[in-house]
């Protein structure tokens, strides 16, 4: 299976077993986190490992758990983002990225569509960058 998967998303928003599912999911909480991230480049592909689980062989099978509770992978990202916050809060000083960080990433995206329409490689183009931006 090296082909991607797609849905029409029109169809499902009239199939009927799709919405009781995703209330089901909802409702018992049969759902999980599963946060992956992969580029696929003209030399290569770059991709974020999954999270490390212990890796059980049994029955006949080799398998690893996935956390069904997204707030537990993240926790301590979280904890260190919100510290990090109120020492800069205490400093003075703000770290971290800004709004300017996502006007970049949108225009950078803006551009890897174009370039997928048109086979060719597209600029980025960004406006100057404001100084409140700078000291960051």
């Amino acid at each position: 299976m090296n082909r991607l998967l797609s849905a029409d998303f029109t169809k499902l928003k009239k199939n009927k077993f799709f919405w009781i599912c995703m209330i089901g999911m909802f409702l018992f909480g049969i759902f999980m986190a599963v946060i992956q991230c992969e580029v696929v480049c003209e030399n290569g592909v770059l991709r974020m490992p999954d999270p490390s689980g212990l890796l059980v062989r049994a029955e006949a099978k080799r398998y690893t758990a996935l956390e069904t509770d997204w707030v537990l992978r993240f926790l301590d990202a979280y904890d260190l983002e919100l510290q990090e916050w109120v020492e800069d809060l205490q400093a003075g000083r703000l770290r971290g990225p800004s709004s300017w960080d996502g006007y970049a990433a949108a225009v950078t995206a803006d551009a890897l569509l174009r370039a997928q329409k048109s086979g060719q490689i597209e600029p980025v183009s960004l406006e100057t960058c404001p100084d409140i931006y700078r000291s960051l």
